[in-house]
């Protein structure tokens, strides 16, 4: 960990709003993009954002510089979106939930129509096999090519092991080829 950063946190822990605030800037579009990788609702992710860092914000304290601080915030950050996952599913019980996804992928503007059309194509579809994932499995993909994390960053944010991570990777990229394969054979 940066010292800069852990003298953010000491003095986050000690009262100082100013310097909370500033660890909020460093991660707050990350905690973002995986929020909205896994819920399809922008209020509910604007609600599970907030959550987010009033616990972070509350429990700042018992943060024991034991790991990066990322690591500690993304832990938070996936209990708390599966969690208001689960809330939400028991009181949708009835209903089937489509989790959208939020990704820069084929963003952006070439300047080529034809180019266009085909990264919206491609984006549409990969938004579609995404939503198909379960929960686990989309953040375990979203979390290693999107963030850029490693293996052994993922399993700490999990609380699993490597080989557990490794499982899921493989299963996500499984079940999204098998996806795309479908979408382009309709």
């Amino acid at each position: 960990m940066e010292r800069d950063e852990e003298l953010l946190i000491y003095n986050a822990q000690h009262g100082n709003q100013h310097s909370f605030e500033i660890l909020v800037q460093r991660y707050d579009r990350k905690i973002l993009n995986l929020i909205l990788s896994m819920v399809d609702n922008e209020d509910d992710a604007q609600d599970i954002y907030q959550e987010i860092f009033i616990r972070v914000f509350n429990s700042l304290n018992q943060f024991k510089y034991q790991s990066q601080f990322y690591t500690w915030l993304f832990r938070i950050a996936i209990n708390t979106i599966i969690n208001h996952r689960k809330r939400i599913s028991s009181i949708r019980h009835s209903e089937t939930i489509h989790d959208g996804i939020f990704l820069e992928t084929f963003s952006s503007n070439t300047g080529d129509p034809e180019k266009e059309i085909i990264n919206n194509e491609l984006d549409s579809a990969l938004r579609h096999a995404l939503s198909k994932l379960s929960p686990q499995l989309r953040a375990v993909f979203t979390l290693r090519h999107y963030d850029g994390l490693k293996l052994v960053q993922i399993a700490d944010l999990l609380s699993c092991s490597e080989g557990t991570i490794k499982k899921y990777l493989f299963r996500a990229t499984h079940k999204l080829q098998h996806e795309l394969r479908q979408f382009y054979e309709d």
